[in-house]
């Protein structure tokens, strides 16, 4: 999976107001751009690929896999090169004892 090769530089957010982009096999929905801010400066995440995590025949979690706006990545190892802001999104689908 893309998602779990990533290194990520996780900074707080919010959702902005925008398209909602599913997971295959999930109820879960992602936003398609998210806000951030770094360094006092707020910018814009560009999602850039979901997955579901399964284990067997049971939905573990899901996730986006978001870059700063204007990064230009199109496979895992561009994605972790990217010097840019990074985010991952994890969503559980199961409840973990």
């Amino acid at each position: 999976i893309l998602a779990s090769a990533l290194a990520l530089a996780v900074t707080g957010g919010a959702a902005l107001a925008v398209e909602m982009v599913g997971v295959p096999g999930s109820s879960v929905q992602f936003v398609s751009v998210m806000e951030t801010t770094s360094g006092g400066k707020t910018l814009k995440l560009d999602l850039t690929g979901t997955a579901m995590r399964s284990r067997l025949i049971l939905n573990v979690y899901a996730i986006g896999s978001y870059l700063q706006q204007g990064t230009k990545a199109k496979t895992a190892e561009e994605v972790i090169a990217a010097d840019c802001i990074k985010r991952l999104h994890l969503v559980m689908e199961r409840t973990v004892e």
